[in-house]
């Protein structure tokens, strides 16, 4: 599943014009790393200054921000829809070492992924609040995602 959100968050990041705005924020040649403690899979993206590049699942290399799930079973949680990020956050399942802002717009990303690629019904229990978003634009982007996701590769 981390490869699915890390090549899916990299996709999306070059075709919707949201996550456009929302890494204008990050500075560039940033890298996260969202991985569960403390040998689990992991994910590191970097962020390239106008888009997220996926560079795969090296959790031997030193990120700028990095989210780490105490637990599998947070992870779990988190990646089944049964808990939103915040809440993940508020019970205090994942730990953040970086910094906020960059955290909060990659959770924001985040977000944004799975509005796109999830039916509704299951993107509102991944999200906060599900935005007001045209079907043909949500297809559009979702079948961009869909289809590149088997041939994006980690750099």
């Amino acid at each position: 599943m981390m490869r699915v959100v890390g090549r899916g968050l990299a996709i999306a990041s070059r075709h919707d014009p949201e996550f456009a705005h929302e890494l204008q924020h990050l500075p560039a040649d940033l890298k996260i790393t969202m991985r569960v403690y403390p040998n689990g899979p992991c994910c590191l993206l970097q962020h390239s200054g106008s888009d997220l590049r996926y560079l795969g699942v090296h959790d031997t290399v030193a990120a700028d921000t990095q989210i780490i799930f105490k637990h599998l079973q947070h992870a779990w949680l988190l990646y089944t829809f049964k808990e939103d990020t915040p809440t993940a956050f508020a019970r205090n399942r994942i730990v953040l070492d970086g910094e906020v802002r960059h955290a909060t717009v990659f959770n924001r990303c985040l977000s944004r992924l799975m509005i796109l690629i999830l039916p509704r019904l299951l993107a509102e229990r991944a999200v906060k609040r599900y935005p007001v978003i045209a079907l043909r634009d949500k297809l559009r982007l979702a079948a961009a995602i869909y289809l590149r996701l088997p041939l994006e590769r980690t750099r």
